[in-house]
């Protein structure tokens, strides 16, 4: 016995796509003893127990009936086998008002809330040697190899990144060294700490900005080239572009914050003194 995995079933009546039909209606209620209803059109498979059937023994056909009951009419059923097609040759086709069960997550109609949880099994003999796959096992080998590439894009430019904000600390901290004399002269005809930190920050920063806005236009550029490996998102993603011009900002800051930090703590005395 092989299991193929859960699957949720919504056992609901629509609020919206799953309608009633209200020209049927009369102005009374239910519960004035009369029909509100004529009848209670249902869209049902007829050969699909324990779910339903059209000898009514499934407990699809048990929901159907309270429902009309407390309607004050009766069932009428239309069978259609449940498989692709069903709403669009039943319910959308008008033949009914109502689905009884349906599988949670479906986008042409919106159900209510789910009354209970199904597993579908699948029982087949050793010796045949089956293979059985779920739909999700199936497109995670179709996306495997584009999947792999885009990793693998994404580790290069995660690097690529870190090796830029790296060599910016360690060219900015060789700058700050050399220029130590030159800082401490500032230094010593009062220039403040905020203005060296200054001073420092913008000569680190000012390379990083013109690296970013040339990125950011290469990366335009080269969208359309990987357009086809990304799914329910767009090459020029506003949110994408924002969160790692973000990214390398503060990566930037952090990299030029402590040499500024460094060039701002420098004693003018004892650095004109060793020179």
């Amino acid at each position: 016995m092989r299991r193929v995995g859960p699957l949720l079933i919504v056992m609901a009546v629509s609020c919206a796509a799953l309608v009633w039909n209200l020209g049927r209606s009369t102005a009374s209620t239910p519960t004035s003893g009369r029909r509100l209803w004529a009848t209670v059109r249902v869209c049902s498979d007829p050969n699909n127990l324990p779910f339903s059937n059209a000898a009514g023994e499934g407990f699809e056909n048990r929901l159907a009936d309270l429902v009309a009951r407390d309607a004050g009419t009766r069932v009428v059923y239309t069978w259609w086998a449940q498989r692709r097609g069903f709403l669009r040759n039943t319910l959308n086709a008008g033949l009914c008002d109502l689905v009884v069960g349906y599988p949670t997550g479906g986008e042409m109609v919106k159900t209510t809330t789910p009354y209970y949880r199904s597993t579908y099994v699948f029982a087949s003999r050793r010796s045949q040697h089956l293979r059985i796959q779920s739909f999700d096992d199936i497109v995670a080998q179709a996306l495997a190899t584009r999947r792999f590439t885009l990793v693998l894009l994404a580790a290069f430019a995660g690097t690529a990144v870190l090796l830029a904000l790296g060599g910016l600390y360690g060219a900015l901290s060789y700058v700050v060294g050399q220029r130590s004399r030159d800082i401490g002269v500032r230094v010593a005809f009062g220039a403040s700490a905020r203005a060296i930190r200054g001073l420092v920050m913008r000569q680190g920063m000012t390379p990083a900005i013109v690296g970013l806005g040339a990125g950011l236009l290469a990366s335009l550029a080269i969208g359309r080239v990987i357009e086809s490996m990304l799914f329910g998102i767009s090459p020029h993603d506003l949110a994408t572009y924002a969160s790692v011009i973000t990214m390398i900002v503060v990566g930037a800051l952090a990299a030029c914050l402590f040499p500024a930090r460094r060039a701002a703590s420098i004693d003018p005395v004892v650095t004109l003194r060793a020179e």
